[in-house]
């Protein structure tokens, strides 16, 4: 927050509760089914791209880091991760599939850990800080 205005937002999951039981997803559902049976499968096939990427041992899952367009480049991403990585009590995990992200997320100590094509061909980035 910035003077009462949200600027950036980092969703992530505690150690151990990612990925979350199936019929908590169920409620999307619906919103996918005007999209067609074609788009729902793509995105069942993305989801299981991101599954299979995710550690075998107990993590913490950053699922969306987000900051304003015009409150970029003023460190606010890093310090929702930092908040993110003082809390956390196991090993931070998080997928991109923006290349240019990358880097960034080295900066704060990501590691890249895999690398998996999508189905439309864009390659997901995993990365995980110890």
């Amino acid at each position: 927050m910035e003077q009462g205005e949200l600027v950036g937002v980092a969703v992530n999951f505690a150690a151990g509760l990612h990925p979350p039981p199936w019929h908590t997803i169920l409620r999307f559902v619906p919103g996918f089914l005007p999209a067609g049976p074609a788009a729902i499968a793509r995105a069942l096939r993305t989801i299981a791209v991101q599954e299979r990427g995710h550690p075998d041992f107990e993590h913490v899952y950053v699922a969306f880091l987000g900051v304003a367009p015009s409150h970029q480049r003023r460190g606010i991403g890093r310090a929702l991760l930092a908040r993110v990585f003082e809390e956390a009590e196991a090993p931070v995990f998080l997928d991109t599939a923006n290349p240019a992200n990358v880097p960034y997320y080295a900066s704060v100590g990501f590691e890249e850990t895999g690398r998996a094509a999508m189905p439309r061909g864009a390659t997901l980035y995993f990365m995980t800080r110890l």
